[in-house]
């Protein structure tokens, strides 16, 4: 059974270091700069079991901007830069057919950190409605920037186009808890299909938090993904070469990630984020512990 950073990263990548539910206004926007550092020690097979075989490691700095074209209707634009490492056990190597432990190696398995642009995301945010709740969903593109690596444990990325549609919901919780919110999202994505292989997925995200002060807020946060397709693993594609070959951006990842997380406002257009989450469960998924740090920068153009 193998299963690869390309899935792994963008769960992980999956949880905003923002709100998202807010849109700016006509003329105002924001800069954000996300850093993230995650530790894979290992796989959970399609039964659900944990082996601790194509461990790798990931650093990630996401840069992003988005500008609001209207009072409710907003564009942004990201890109990460992703370096990634295989830290497993025994050989991996571009020459191996398939190492001891059951994985089949790609060539940036070589104990090496391995880095290059990812994929290209652009959304188109609409709010509807603001009191009491905000209300607004988005579409998305994604787009790999150029031909990357793929394959093995230390992938950059699955390189396939992708569309998400989402809603994103939050409110306070005033008058009853003045100072605390929550805040929701449920995106379902169409992902380009590879060797025929159904590869949409449905994500969703919840989040609670709490301001202590005016200007430090605490959070807790859970991401659930399910794909409507994809392979499990062997015996799917032994005996197929082509599959097995491709199989690092076509396996079934079901996941559950749980984590908490801190906001300071350093000034009132610059907010400071940090963030650590966890696998709780899954299926043909990694398991691990991932750290997210980030800033962003409010602005305005008129």
């Amino acid at each position: 059974m193998s299963c690869t950073l390309v899935g792994a990263l963008g769960g992980f990548g999956s949880v905003p270091a923002f709100a998202q539910a807010s849109v700016p206004a006509r003329g105002e926007g924001s800069v954000a700069v996300v850093y993230q550092n995650v530790d894979f020690r290992g796989h959970i097979t399609f039964l659900g079991v944990r082996i601790p075989n194509g461990a790798a490691h990931s650093q990630t700095v996401l840069f992003e901007i988005e500008y609001g074209l209207t009072d409710n209707l907003a564009i942004s634009v990201g890109l990460p830069y992703v370096t990634a490492k295989y830290t497993g056990q025994g050989p991996a190597c571009p020459l191996c057919a398939s190492s001891p432990l059951g994985f089949h190696a790609g060539p940036n398995d070589d104990g090496l950190y391995h880095g290059a642009l990812q994929d290209f995301r652009i959304d188109l945010r609409q709010n509807i409605f603001r009191r009491p709740l905000i209300f607004t969903p988005s579409i998305g593109v994604v787009i790999p920037s150029h031909r990357y690596e793929q394959h093995g444990e230390a992938a950059i990325g699955r390189g396939l186009w992708e569309l998400p549609i989402a809603i994103d919901m939050a409110r306070s919780l005033a008058p009853l808890f003045p100072d605390a919110y929550v805040q929701g999202r449920y995106s379902y994505t169409f992902v380009q299909r590879d060797l025929n292989v159904p590869l949409n997925k449905s994500n969703g995200f919840v989040e609670a938090g709490y301001s202590v002060t005016s200007s430090l807020a605490v959070r807790g946060l859970a991401t659930w993904q399910k794909t409507h397709g994809g392979l499990n693993g062997f015996p799917e594609f032994e005996f197929s070469e082509e599959l097995l070959q491709n199989h690092d951006r076509l396996l079934r990842d079901n996941n559950w990630r749980a984590g908490a997380g801190v906001v300071y406002s350093l000034t009132e257009s610059v907010d400071l984020s940090a963030t650590v989450i966890t696998v709780v469960g899954g299926t043909v998924t990694h398991f691990g512990t991932g750290i997210t740090i980030g800033t962003i920068w409010s602005f305005a153009a008129r």
